[in-house]
């Protein structure tokens, strides 16, 4: 059956069905045209590629999977930005989200496109259960050195969450 599909039609039915059985697996692998086997590679590759990252994304809710399960009602992610500039500030964000949140796409900021850290700033300011921010400046930082810096606007974030 695939063998008489044309390449494009595999392309578009390799996007619908992520989910193929051994011998469905085993036609394309046979089929002798060079196209469809260049679209089994990169349609291999894909699936790996979105396998890592769904277990990077399991990796990432872990603690906050266990601690709903343990009775917690929320825990907080906090990161910073700004501790490699020479001049201050550092900002910390502290974010609650809620236990459906789909965190695809959540990455080091670094890693992420413009438009991707745009797109996810909009999906966590729509959805959070509350988002707080600290920054400290170059004099504190001054005085009292970048890890410490770091730590202050971490709990200033934290605080931020906080229930009033």
């Amino acid at each position: 059956m695939i063998s008489k599909w044309t390449i494009p039609e595999i392309r578009e039915w390799l996007k619908q069905n992520r989910h193929l059985s051994q011998e469905e697996w085993n036609a394309l692998l046979q089929d002798s045209r060079k196209g469809v086997q260049r679209l089994v590679r990169t349609d291999q590759r894909q699936r790996k590629k979105e396998q890592l990252e769904n277990h990077r994304l399991h990796a990432m809710w872990k603690w906050e999977t266990i601690s709903w399960r343990q009775g917690y009602q929320a825990g907080a992610g906090v990161d910073e930005a700004g501790r490699g500039p020479l001049a201050g500030p550092v900002v910390a964000a502290a974010v609650i989200l809620p236990p459906d949140f789909d965190v695809t796409g959540i990455n080091d900021s670094k890693k992420l496109t413009a438009r991707e850290r745009h797109t996810l700033k909009q999906r966590i300011e729509q959805q959070a259960l509350r988002i707080g921010i600290g920054l400290i400046d170059a004099a504190y930082i001054d005085q009292h050195n970048i890890l410490q810096a770091t730590f202050q606007a971490m709990r200033i974030a934290i605080e931020q969450c906080q229930p009033l």
